[in-house]
């Protein structure tokens, strides 16, 4: 049934508004205009709104309220009354808005009366199938009454060892076990009370206990070595018995004392008393041997966390059925995602086919040099052991024992390196210390011949050929004197932001000559490592004119400094080409360079005075040209800089 509405107002501006309503409402409701609330329309509404211009509104309000009419059903508007009434609102539209409230709420009421309803009704049906229900199960109830009674004690029983042997499946946290297992135990001999006790010696002590004192638990174990027999025992407790059971013999025996009223305590012989003495044994056996197995699982666990070497254990299918932190770190992966590869997922062809031999009987693996795949693709030198182990259905599995040698490796070819490097700079100070005195010589001699050919420029000009090639050689035999005996830094604290600044400066005429913008480092404090100022300058110096060098026109020069923990980080990037793969590994080799007209010793010095410093020079390859980056200490430590890992890393 539709709603009615009415709208009473004396003002024709706001009927006339009213009036454009319809098409709105009459699919929703019977929509009436009134001129006065005693209009018959206004009185048989639903939803009565009433303009507060009518004539004596009060008064005709209270009568609709006396005569029954909910107030929620009166709605006043206008405005005039800000505090009671409805506003009118543009054209209308608030008071529109009112109405449309209404017709949805009263919708949403025959909604839920009707849904009431259908509620009711399926009550009803859900009360006769109950009832029915209730019939069947009074018939079913009535037929089981019937049933023979030892059945029901046998089941009784049964219920109750069940519960029992239930507590040892899952026996809950281990140091309230013994208790909640006393409590078991008294619950399925209907007891009032329960200990388990165990012989100490001469003695007896009581492990777990529930509701009864220790004094009358031991009150009921056996005298001497005889761990008892089951039966009566007298109990502290006037109105109850106690009951001894015997679980376990020898001089580690076990037994059951119960605080149980006289009428249940059980016959000595009863086999209820021999199962439950059957199933706590077993069931105490069995937990004893668990927690040995498992703490020798939890050794076994934390042995493999804390091997230092890889380990995997491949099935009989030929995967990876286990992998530790250590192998899985070595291959850049986690031992999960490890687990169900092959091995020709991380060794190659001739490592897969001698470890694959293994099981099938050739004996083990020793030492086998190879190398393993990481995630990455990257390829690590490791040796490899490998022997055969039989399962527990004795199919025979693998176990290959991974060692990384690139650590090793390195530390070899640094070795080696630094020898090399150490006979190349007593070498370069013997030649240099050679060639300066008769270098002195040439320069002396062609001054000396410039200053007689003054005025010949035919001749003057190829001994300032001389004169120059000479400055130039003079150079690098400094170079090669600072490269095999660089002096000691003089270490005091250094300000790192105003070096930049200084290196900024002495660097911007190069870079404006190649048209390279160069920007500064922000301004921040990264702190004050302990260094020889000049030094770092010649380092800072060599490497932004390494990079404005190797930046094309238009390009950029990028300068950053950092704070860490200990450390101070200073950073040179550039936009050039970068570094070629072949040149990485001997980037800071002496002689070597790939710039032309350069003497190959530059970065060879830089990273001679960064070790002294204690720091590490690292340059690394990315996407847009070339990165170095200094690092010095702030402790003042002087220790040699770790060189492991790899020196190049691309971005």
């Amino acid at each position: 049934m539709s709603a009615r509405v009415a709208v009473v107002t004396p003002r024709p501006e706001r009927r006339d508004r009213a009036e454009r309503w319809t098409p709105l409402l009459e699919k929703r409701a019977e929509y009436h205009l009134c001129d006065s609330p005693d209009d018959p329309e206004a009185r048989a509404a639903d939803l009565v709104m009433v303009d507060d211009e009518c004539a004596d509104l009060d008064r005709w309000i209270r009568r609709l309220v006396e005569a029954g009419r909910p107030l929620e059903s009166i709605v006043v508007f206008g405005g005039a009354r800000a505090d009671e009434s409805v506003a009118w609102g543009h054209e209308g539209t608030d008071v529109l808005a009112t109405i449309s409230d209404f017709l949805d709420r009263r919708e949403l009421l025959q909604e839920a009366d009707e849904f009431l309803v259908e509620l009711q009704e399926s009550n009803d049906r859900l009360e006769r199938h109950r009832r029915r229900f209730e019939s069947l199960v009074l018939e079913q109830a009535d037929a089981l009454r019937g049933m023979n009674a030892n059945l029901v004690r046998e089941v009784d029983e049964l219920t109750r060892l069940q519960s029992v042997a239930r507590h040892f499946a899952a026996p809950g946290p281990a140091e309230s076990f013994l208790d909640r297992l006393a409590e078991q135990l008294g619950l399925a001999f209907r007891a009032e009370g329960a200990a388990l006790c165990r012989r100490n010696g001469p003695a007896w002590e009581v492990e777990g206990r529930w509701k009864i004192s220790r004094r009358n638990a031991l009150g009921m174990a056996p005298d001497g070595d005889d761990p008892g027999h089951a039966g009566v025992r007298p109990s502290t407790r006037k109105d109850r018995a106690g009951f001894w059971i015997p679980i376990e013999d020898g001089p580690a025996g076990s037994g059951l004392a119960l605080l149980i009223r006289e009428s249940d305590a059980p016959a000595a012989n009863d086999p209820f008393v021999d199962s439950v003495r059957s199933i706590v044994r077993e069931g105490l056996e069995t937990r004893a041997a668990t927690r040995s197995l498992l703490q020798r699982k939890s050794q076994s666990e934390r042995i493999l966390q804390t091997l230092r070497g890889g380990l995997l254990k491949v099935g009989p299918d030929g995967r990876i059925a286990l992998a530790n932190p250590a192998c899985a770190e070595m291959l850049q992966s986690s031992p999960r995602d490890l687990e169900g590869l092959r091995l020709a997922d991380i060794f190659p062809q001739h490592a897969c086919e001698a470890l694959e031999a293994v099981p099938e009987g050739t004996g083990f693996v020793d030492e086998l040099e190879t190398y393993v795949k990481t995630r990455a693709g990257r390829h690590v030198s490791v040796s490899v052991r490998a022997s055969a182990l039989p399962d527990s259905q004795g199919r025979p599995e693998l176990l290959v024992l991974v060692s990384d040698l690139s650590r090793r490796r390195e530390v070899e070819q640094e070795v080696r390196k630094a020898d090399r490097l150490a006979a190349l700079g007593r070498l370069s100070a013997g030649v240099a210390h050679e060639i300066r005195n008769p270098l002195a010589g040439i320069r002396t001699t062609a001054e000396i011949l410039r200053g007689r050919l003054s005025g010949d420029t035919g001749h003057e000009q190829f001994v300032d050929v001389i004169l120059e090639e000479t400055a130039r050689l003079d150079r690098i035999v400094g170079s090669l004197l600072q490269f095999a005996k660089p002096p000691e830094p003089r270490r005091e604290p250094l300000d790192v932001a105003s070096l930049l600044e200084r290196a900024t400066q002495l660097a911007a005429g190069r870079a404006a000559d190649r048209r390279v913008a160069l920007h500064p480092a922000p301004k921040v404090d990264p702190g004050s490592p302990l260094a020889d100022r000049d030094q770092i300058l010649q380092v800072l110096l060599n490497l932004i004119l390494n990079g404005i060098d190797a930046t094309p026109e238009g390009g950029e020069v990028r300068l950053f400094m950092e704070g860490a923990p200990g450390e101070v980080r200073i950073t040179v990037e550039d936009d050039g080409p970068g570094v070629s793969p072949a040149a990485r590994e001997r980037i800071f080799d002496p002689f070597f360079t790939t710039k032309p007209g350069g003497t190959g010793l530059g970065l060879s010095i830089s990273q001679n005075i960064v070790v002294q410093h204690g720091g590490t020079l690292r340059i690394e390859a990315t996407d847009f040209g070339t990165r170095a980056t200094i690092t010095l200490p702030t402790d003042g430590r002087g220790a040699t800089p770790d060189r492991g890992g790899e020196p190049w890393r691309t971005s």
